[in-house]
């Protein structure tokens, strides 16, 4: 039987139609391997920039200033700062001790320089300038918080020429130069330490000042549980003595050798602190001369 031409022309369409539908699931075929490669091109991390702009500031404060104030013979606070403020700068190192100084914890308070750590009841305040370079004061603890008290006794935050009781200048500037120091005995009594390295003594809220020692080598003072027991540490070759303003200076306290930069000390109860910006010791008081 003869194929007719009609049926020849539809076993001709039949063959290109699955010619065209083969073809078409070829060109839809997709090689998974180099699709993973691909999307983990697209979707690969790209690396941080590794410049500081942004990045938080953790250089240490610059240790121009330092300030202990003890709590009892384990617990005490300590603020390292610059001298004077600069919009901005780094913060005030300031932190505190629970094992008698060999670790200290920082607590991040707005201040950038601290002039003064004061007692208020059981609790510290410090006083300084912020990052503004205004004068602030902040009750210390966990979570700093501010506060408006007024330190009984200060160096001027914004002038550290001058001396500040109650918040107010007092009559009678002690020092020609720089206030290195206060110590407080009561709203009236305080000793200072000049930039010269003269001690001075008011009973009378700053009114007037009696020279107690004016060697010039007094670095850190102290004031013990009357207000005639006035502490001072002096520099030797051994390291550094602590003594009565009125005695001579009799040997040194042990591994003090080595200490440099701005000291700071204070006595509460039975025990002295003394403390640089990377250095502390305790010291019961009766072993001091």
């Amino acid at each position: 039987m003869r194929r007719t031409p009609v049926f020849v022309l539809l076993f001709l369409l039949l063959v290109a139609d699955v010619v065209l539908v083969t073809g078409a699931l070829r060109s839809t075929h997709v090689n998974t391997s180099k699709m993973a490669v691909a999307n983990q091109t697209l979707t690969a991390p790209t690396p941080a920039p590794t410049t500081a702009s942004g990045s938080p500031t953790t250089a240490a404060a610059p240790a121009g200033k330092v300030i202990v104030a003890g709590l009892n013979s384990s617990h005490a606070w300590r603020a390292v700062s610059a001298v004077t403020c600069v919009p901005g700068a780094t913060r005030a190192n300031v932190a505190r001790t629970s094992n008698g100084g060999q670790d200290w914890k920082s607590v991040s308070v707005p201040l950038v320089t601290v002039s003064g750590l004061s007692y208020a009841g059981s609790a510290i305040v410090a006083n300084g300038l912020d990052a503004s370079c205004q004068p602030a004061a902040y009750t210390l603890g966990d979570s700093p918080s501010a506060t408006t008290k007024s330190a009984a006794w200060s160096v001027d935050p914004k002038d550290q020429a001058k001396l500040l009781a109650d918040g107010q200048p007092v009559s009678d500037e002690p020092c020609t130069g720089r206030v290195l120091d206060v110590a407080v005995n009561s709203a009236n009594d305080a000793v200072v330490l000049c930039g010269n390295g003269s001690v001075q003594h008011t009973t009378d809220g700053g009114d007037s000042w009696r020279q107690l020692t004016g060697k010039g080598d007094t670095v850190a003072i102290a004031t013990g549980s009357t207000s005639t027991a006035v502490y001072v540490a002096t520099p030797s070759s051994c390291g550094l003595s602590v003594h009565l303003v009125t005695a001579a200076a009799s040997g040194c306290l042990d591994h003090t050798k080595d200490w440099t930069g701005p000291l700071d000390m204070a006595i509460i109860g039975s025990t002295m602190w003394l403390v640089s910006p990377t250095q502390a010791l305790t010291e019961p008081v009766a072993n001091l001369s």
